[in-house]
This record gives C-alpha cells, sequence and structure tokens, in this order.
C-alpha cells in the first residue's frame, strides 16, 4: 500500500510540475507578471551577434558546390560559410565541408554546433597539410559520428545506442570524420602510395605482372590530370580523424539527445528532448528526460553538473529589482498589493542569497540548493564547466515555458514559418516578455528573426539590437 501511496504522490509532484505550480510560486502567474512588467519597459530587445563567416573565393564556390552535390544536396549554393562549412538552411547538423583552410577564422552559425570545437581544432592543426594540398582542387567534406566505448571494443554510434544499448560501455565520447573530395582523390592518392610502395618492396616481382605496372600507372596518370603534378602533394597518413570529448548532441528519431560524460565520477549522462529512443536504457548512461526540467535541474546540480552562485544570484536579484522598479512608475498597482508571486519570488532568493554567503564549502552550498523549491533552482546556478554544450541545455530547462520554446531553436523557427501573422506576433510577445537575463537570449533565433522576419518583427514592436561579436 506505501508503495502505491508514494507512486501517487511522485504522480501528483510531476502534474504540479508540469502546470507550473511545483512548490514555492505559481510559474504560470509569474510569467504573466513578467509580460505586465515588460509593458512598462519598453528598451527591452533583441540582441542579434552577426557571426563572422568565410566568403568563398573565385572557384572555390563551385568546389564547394560539388561537395554538397555529393552530399545530396540540391539548393542554391551559399557565396558564405562558417567556420564548419555550414550555412544558413543546410538540413544535415553533421557535416564539416572544407573549402579553404582560411575559413578556421569564421564563427559557428549555430551555436549548437560548437559540439564540433575540439574536433575542428584538430583538424585545422594536425590535418593543416591534407587541407592546404587538397583544397587546391577540390572542397573536402565528411559526416562526423558521434561515438561512445563499445562493450565489445568497437565504438558504438550514438545514433544506433537505443538499437544496441547492451553495446555501450561508460567513457569519453569520440568524434570521428572521414574526410573525401567528390572526386575522392584522397583515397585515390593513399591509394597509389600504397600500390608504388608495393611495387618498391618487391621490384622484381612487380615489374613481371604487367597488369598491375598498367593499374598502377593508369592511376597516377589519371590524378595527375585531375590534381596536376603529383609531387607537389604530399600523401596523407591518414583521412579520419578522432578527437575525445565530453559532450555531444545527437539526433535520433526526431529527439535531440544532449550526451554529457562527468569525468570526475565517471558518469555517462543522456538527456533527451522529445521521446526517448531507448525501450532499453543502456547500463552505464544515466538516461534524462529534458521535458522533465525541474527533476532533471536537480539530477544534474546533484551530479555536479550545474553548480549553485551566490554571485549569480545576486545578479538575478539586482536585475528582477531594477525590472520592476522601471515598471513601477507607470502600473497602476505597487508589488505590495499586487504581483504577490513575484514578491514572493524576490524575497526567497534574498533568503537563499543570504544562506548561500554564509556557507562557503562547495558541497554545502550544493546541498543547501537542492533543499530549495525546484523552480528557483535556475535563478541560482550556472553550469559548472565551460563545455558549451551544458550552457546550451541550461535555458531549455527554464521553468518559464517562453524561454524553453525560445531555446528550441530549429523548433522555434519552424513554428514561426508554420505561423499565422497573429499566432507570430503573440510568439515574439512572449519571446519579449519573458527574457529577464543576457544568458536568456537565444542568437540563433534572434539572428534568423533579423535576417528573414525584420520588418514584421518590427511592426510588432520588436527591437533589435545589434552587437560586435
Amino acid at each position: 500500500m506505501s508503495i502505491d501511496l508514494q507512486t501517487l504522490a511522485d504522480n501528483h509532484f510531476l502534474k504540479r510540475v508540469a502546470s507550473g505550480k511545483s512548490g514555492y510560486v505559481d510559474t504560470n502567474q509569474l510569467e504573466k507578471d513578467f509580460i505586465a512588467f515588460s509593458a512598462y519597459v519598453p528598451e527591452s530587445q533583441l540582441l542579434v551577434v552577426a557571426p563572422k563567416l568565410y566568403q568563398l573565393q573565385g572557384e572555390e564556390r563551385a568546389r564547394y558546390a560539388a561537395a554538397l552535390q555529393a552530399m545530396g544536396y540540391e539548393g542554391e549554393t551559399p557565396s558564405a560559410i562558417d567556420i564548419s562549412g555550414a550555412f544558413n538552411g543546410q538540413s544535415n547538423p553533421n557535416t564539416i565541408v572544407i573549402a579553404s583552410l582560411n575559413q578556421n577564422v569564421a564563427d559557428h552559425l549555430l551555436s549548437e554546433r560548437q559540439f564540433l570545437n575540439p574536433l575542428l581544432e584538430n583538424l585545422f592543426i594536425d590535418g593543416k597539410k591534407l587541407l592546404m594540398d587538397f583544397t587546391i582542387h577540390s572542397a573536402l567534406y565528411g559526416t562526423v559520428s558521434c561515438l561512445a566505448p563499445g562493450a565489445d571494443g568497437e565504438p558504438l554510434c550514438l545514433e544506433e545506442a537505443h538499437l544496441f544499448p547492451e553495446k555501450f560501455n561508460k567513457g569519453q565520447y569520440t568524434l570521428r570524420l572521414q574526410l573525401e573530395t567528390p572526386e575522392r582523390f584522397v583515397q585515390g592518392f593513399m591509394e597509389l602510395e600504397q600500390a608504388l610502395n608495393a611495387i618498391k618492396a618487391e621490384p622484381k616481382l612487380s615489374l613481371l605482372d604487367k597488369g598491375k605496372v598498367d593499374d598502377v600507372a593508369s592511376k597516377a596518370i589519371a590524378l595527375r590530370r585531375s590534381m596536376g603534378a603529383l609531387s607537389r602533394y604530399e600523401v596523407p597518413e591518414t583521412n579520419v580523424f578522432d578527437v575525445e570529448t565530453n559532450s555531444c548532441i545527437v539526433n535520433c528519431n526526431g529527439s535531440t539527445m544532449f550526451y554529457l560524460y562527468e569525468p570526475t565520477k565517471g558518469r555517462n549522462i543522456a538527456v533527451h528532448f522529445g521521446g526517448s529512443p531507448f525501450t532499453e536504457e543502456p547500463r552505464g548512461l544515466i538516461v534524462l528526460n529534458g521535458e522533465d526540467y525541474q527533476e532533471t535541474l536537480v539530477s544534474l546540480v546533484k551530479m555536479g553538473i550545474f553548480a549553485p552562485s551566490p554571485a549569480l544570484l545576486e545578479s538575478r536579484i539586482t536585475d528582477l529589482t531594477t525590472m520592476y522598479a522601471n515598471a513601477a512608475r507607470g502600473m497602476k498597482k505597487p508589488l505590495s498589493e499586487g504581483y504577490l508571486d513575484f514578491k514572493k519570488l524576490i524575497e526567497k532568493l534574498r533568503e537563499i542569497h543570504t544562506q548561500l554567503c554564509a556557507k562557503a564549502n562547495p558541497e554545502y552550498r550544493k546541498e543547501f540548493a537542492l533543499m530549495q523549491p525546484t523552480e528557483l533552482l535556475e535563478f541560482f546556478v550556472y553550469p559548472a564547466t565551460d563545455d558549451p554544450v551544458v550552457h546550451e541545455l541550461l535555458p531549455r530547462m527554464s521553468w518559464n515555458a517562453s524561454i524553453r520554446e525560445y531555446h528550441d531553436s530549429l523548433g522555434f523557427m519552424d513554428r514561426f514559418e508554420k505561423a499565422t501573422d497573429k499566432q507570430r506576433k503573440d510568439m515574439l510577445v512572449l519571446v519579449k516578455s519573458n527574457i529577464m537575463f543576457s544568458n536568456q537570449q537565444n542568437n540563433n533565433v534572434n539572428l534568423w528573426l533579423y535576417q528573414n522576419h525584420k520588418e514584421f518583427c518590427e511592426k510588432s514592436g520588436i527591437k533589435f539590437k545589434l552587437m560586435e561579436g
């Protein structure tokens, strides 16, 4: 009987979380308060940082187009690309195209692709000679595989982890990329080198085999016609690049999976948005539902992925108080007579700040933080790592539904495109009204709106502020 009662209690709590009433404040009402305040704070703006892109020069665009065609892309060829070769409208999030070694000075178009940074750094350093040689005549391209250690010694592709959960093993993830040209120059050159080495190893025997000699000669002539003097090239040892990482983002069965590795305890974690692809969870992988946002945030604080910060909380209290003070001049009722949930929020945050400041030990701070109402955690925890994937994850678990939807970048863009003008305006009002702090700005969406719907946004009362990257 006790188990049944506990199950009922747990279900009741989850329903309260889903309805925005998980404890201390009614978060649905709090969102309404923010909307009310925003009407009196007209300077609220969407910040836009235009990423630096690489402008494709001369024949580079044609060579880049050939790589896109080889990958099955049939749309218009862009004139500018980001550091990984991505562009607006690209459909495959894990492809990399290198048209020039110089594109390493560009930024990422989408912040979600920052998980590729360790691989790109390795590519532009260790693979510099390969890139320099082969991009003279062709673009290099490939699709990144996100791998986990396999129980049988072979790496397991994370896109297939739900199909073979028994093969998952604990440890760091690996990003793997195999680069090739549309004409397969790299593989052809490496095979030619291997054939020549085989002839050198047994010259007498090989020279008697006219068919083998003719085959090698024809390969060399074909490559020379396309690539020019082969002596200018250095044969690469490999065209496969591997790098270990603590995080990656994988799209699987309609879900977005944030894979994390916490090295201190050696824990592998997967946070999914959309239904879980796992019917059987892999042993050694902690699977969390990102849409149970408050409970998942609590779990990630427990595991040290996020940590409480008195300084951050002090900044939040200042921002919220300033926001109310700016709005109070035009509101009909003061904080003491209305907006009780907002009043409770400020009072509780001040109380938490006092207690956090009194606890110097990080573990004591964490224990105290986990005792607080779950909907307040977001106000005073921060990523305990510089990993950009963890930074992407936090706003997607906000108690504020508008912020969660706004930070689902591709989902927001898709909904906006399909919406009526009235629905679009409502979406924009919710975004503008609920951005309280600078880290809640989503440059992916802001830039997209500025580039594609600037006139409509401005007619709807949305102002943009352009910033330097």
